[in-house]
């Protein structure tokens, strides 16, 4: 490599990908915040069940609300932050195999330069000939970076949408709460007369009960039948995140991919870390998705494997592709 090259072009620079964990841990860090917000936003339903339509009930929701909201937003700038700079990655990515290709081109020639000269050793031949083979794996290693530096480019976009649609819903519930407490403020009793004892709005409750109820009671064998209105509502999820837990999921990947047990329970965290960025209608989801990558791409590192599950849940819950 001349100095030219020298100067411009890191070998190093080329194979890593820098600068992704902190901005994940970031954007992770808000979102556990906000888990605990909705795990108080439950304390408060179960505290006031039954006169959630209260001044006093609506007054603390309205607190868990407007705090929920101002994390949400956070998150969206988190998400915006990582995403400026996996594209910044991405360019730096570009730039340095640019100068790769170049240097690459160079050493190449002059490695035929002196195959041609009678006047070089045969030592000088082959320390140049290592050093295109150096170059040459440090281009196969920086294309592939590039690469996946795409998908990780498409996987801040979805953190960023999902963020912005979270910030709408947020603000809408904070909105819709705020209306209740001014209907109870004016109220002789104290209670919003629009929404039932358990905080929905009355017309709906029918809806819920008939609809919802009979899902749940046909999914579950007749086990919600005496589930209460609120229960159906916001138990729902929580109930198919339950249906499998980590461990059961874990044991799923192993028979899938012939994986021993503690490699698969390895990925047990990678596993929580997904279902945690809300990607896969639950661990067992989860679970599959994992062990189709590990099938087409073998094992990968930790941020590796959470990077391209996310990444292939994305594409088949927006587009309805199959995640192979």
């Amino acid at each position: 490599m001349s100095e030219n090259y020298d100067k411009e072009f890191n070998i190093g620079a080329i194979i890593r990908l820098d600068g992704e964990a902190e901005f994940k841990s970031a954007l992770n860090g808000i979102k556990k915040e906000v888990s605990a917000e909705r795990a108080e936003l439950r304390l408060l339903n179960e505290t006031y069940k039954g006169q959630a339509n209260t001044l006093e009930a609506l007054t603390k929701k309205q607190e868990v609300f407007a705090s929920i909201l101002d994390k949400q937003k956070a998150k969206v700038s988190a998400a915006q932050t990582g995403l400026d700079n996996a594209r910044k990655v991405y360019a730096k990515l570009a730039d340095d195999i640019q100068k790769g290709n170049a240097a690459y081109e160079e050493a190449s020639k002059k490695l035929e330069e002196m195959k041609r000269s009678s006047d070089t050793s045969a030592d000088a031949i082959k320390k140049q000939e290592k050093e295109v083979e150096t170059l040459h794996k440090a281009l196969e290693k920086g294309n592939a970076n590039y690469q996946r530096q795409e998908a990780r480019i498409k996987s801040w976009e979805t953190n960023l949408k999902r963020a912005e649609a979270d910030v709408i819903r947020a603000n809408r519930a904070l909105q819709d709460n705020e209306k209740y407490m001014k209907e109870a403020e004016t109220a002789t009793d104290k209670c919003a007369k629009s929404i039932d004892e358990y905080g929905r709005k009355a017309k709906e409750a029918t809806e819920v009960t008939t609809s919802m109820g009979e899902k749940v009671k046909s999914a579950l064998v007749n086990k919600a039948t005496d589930m209460a209105v609120d229960t159906l509502k916001n138990g729902v999820e929580a109930l198919k995140e339950t249906m499998y837990d980590v461990s059961d999921a874990s044991a799923s990947l192993e028979a899938q991919t012939g994986l021993t047990g503690a490699a698969a329970e390895k990925y047990q965290k990678t596993m929580q870390e997904i279902k945690g960025d809300n990607f896969g209608e639950d661990y067992r989801d989860v679970a599959n998705v994992m062990a189709q990558v590990i099938q087409i791409m073998g094992e990968l590192d930790d941020a590796d494997m959470q990077n391209v599950t996310e990444s292939a849940i994305a594409l088949r819950d927006a587009f309805d592709m199959d995640p192979n």
